[in-house]
């Protein structure tokens, strides 16, 4: 198996909670997606469309989206009506 330099990179940055993570929260569906891990805030941003497009051909309004430096999220989909319990 081969790795990339970048790879090892991202994965090494993303344990140290020093990558970027690309974050939309949809309404109908309620839903928080996660998506990553990035090098840098440029790489992140550079696929905002892609994801917004992705989500809306499925039927989700789009409400926000952030990019934040963080560990890996425990769960890449997280129903909103879920963390308000």
């Amino acid at each position: 198996m081969a790795f990339s330099f970048k790879t090892v990179l991202t994965e090494l940055t993303d344990g140290l909670g020093l990558a970027y993570w690309a974050i939309v929260k949809t309404k109908d569906p309620d839903c928080v997606y996660y998506f990553g891990p990035f090098l840098t805030e440029a790489e992140a941003e550079k696929y905002r469309e892609g994801y917004i497009s992705d989500l809306e051909e499925e039927g989700a309004a789009i409400a926000e989206f952030a990019i934040k430096r963080c560990r890996k999220p425990e769960t890449l989909t997280v129903d909103a009506l879920e963390t308000e319990s």
